[in-house]
């Protein structure tokens, strides 16, 4: 097992998790900024990633 090739393919989850408890926890404006840009991010990553292999399987197909 590759450990980069899995960090790389679970970090954006694990992103998402930490921005979730940060969010609960989050007693400031900036707190919960940075938990909403975590999560945010989190997500658009994934979303690229999703839209990218999805374009590289048609691209494959023909």
């Amino acid at each position: 097992m590759n450990l980069e090739k899995t960090w790389y393919e679970v970090s954006p989850y694990i992103y998402g998790v930490i921005g979730v408890v940060a969010l609960a926890m989050a007693e400031s404006k900036i707190a919960y900024l940075s938990a909403a840009l975590l999560m945010s991010s989190s997500i658009t990553i994934i979303t690229l990633r999703r839209h990218y292999r999805a374009a590289e399987r048609d691209s494959i197909r023909g």
